[in-house]
């Protein structure tokens, strides 16, 4: 995936949560008293369902690439 491809998904995929997200307020389904600290959970909730299932030898390549990064 090139530069440009990696930006596009980005994009695509972080509309996609909060167009949910502010669809659910639309429609009144998340309660008022909810304030930063909720809201943040439930956002990181929603992100989090967004995501796939990486195979074993992913999940270690990516926990390695984070590891020896140290910047990501």
């Amino acid at each position: 995936m090139n530069t440009q491809d990696k930006k596009i998904f980005i994009d695509e995929l972080t509309n996609a949560v909060k167009v949910s997200i502010l669809h659910r307020i639309d429609a009144d389904a998340i309660p008022d008293e909810w304030d930063g600290i909720e809201l943040r959970q439930y956002i990181a909730d929603q992100f989090n369902a967004a995501t796939v299932k990486m195979s074993r030898d992913r999940k270690r390549d990516y926990n390695n690439t984070i590891l020896i990064s140290g910047s990501l």
